[in-house]
């Protein structure tokens, strides 16, 4: 058997957003420490990172959220090593992810939202296979979606790699993106080799001013990196609405 787990060792989790959609929930508390079936999902996050094989990891965090530092400790009860990293001023993913440029160092790495349930654990060790069989610069979990609002899409060939990927797209920028009665929404996890790094730290602010990694694989599809998709299946869900956790409360009680 093949040992992919090997490969990808170090993992980013960001947690440094704000959560104003969870409000006022959030404001006595992280929206990643927010509890799904018990348990905190950051936690159950590191969880999962572990179960895929990757025990080095760096969790971003902005500087009201140290309750976080305080559930996940070193990490050494999950098997793990974690170390922190403060993002002052909440300027976007890609800029997130560059400011762990010497934690990465010249590894492939695993990105994860901090605000993500996973219904299966296996979907990282999934995604990590992508990655290294396709031998490809960068993967993405995705799922298929009816309604793409919210999300970020990504369009690609018959063989699964990526042409082309756009960050929340008005509903007719969407339109090229749609893959039959469905399209491909970005979920959740992505993996790097460390030489896309220098595209994601040359990111530049978008309207907002803020920096996204969708633009900084946009840029690195224009230069000439290859990228591609692990098509889960089990649900991956971003916590960070109202309605996604009653429809996750909803869910344990028809179980119960």
């Amino acid at each position: 058997m093949k040992l992919y787990l090997l490969m990808v060792n170090k993992a980013l989790i960001l947690a440094a957003g704000k959560g104003t959609r969870l409000a006022p929930l959030t404001d006595y508390i992280p929206k990643e420490m927010i509890e799904v079936e018990g348990k905190a999902v950051i936690e159950q996050l590191v969880e999962a990172i572990s179960c895929a094989g990757v025990h080095k990891i760096q969790v971003v965090l902005s500087p009201n959220k140290y309750s976080i530092v305080r559930h996940l400790g070193s990490g050494s009860k999950y098997g793990v090593e974690i170390t922190y990293r403060i993002q002052e001023d909440p300027m976007g993913t890609a800029d997130a992810v560059s400011i762990c440029r010497e934690f990465v160092g010249k590894e492939h790495f695993l990105v994860a939202y901090g605000d993500t349930y996973l219904e299966n654990n296996e979907v990282i060790r999934q995604l990590i296979e992508v990655f290294d069989s396709k031998k490809v610069d960068f993967a993405l979990t995705v799922q298929r979606v009816s309604d793409p609002d919210g999300f970020g899409l990504v369009k690609v060939d018959d063989d699964r790699n990526i042409i082309g990927l756009v960050e929340k797209p008005d509903p007719e920028d969407a339109i090229p993106y749609k893959i039959g009665e469905y399209y491909l929404a970005i979920r959740g996890f992505l993996v790097f080799q460390s030489s896309m790094m220098s595209y994601i730290s040359e990111t530049q602010a978008g309207k907002k001013g803020e920096k996204w990694l969708t633009d900084s694989l946009r840029n690195a599809l224009d230069n000439g990196c290859h990228g591609s998709v692990f098509i889960s299946k089990s649900d991956i869900m971003d916590i960070g609405a109202h309605k996604v956790l009653n429809e996750l409360r909803e869910r344990k009680k028809r179980i119960e």
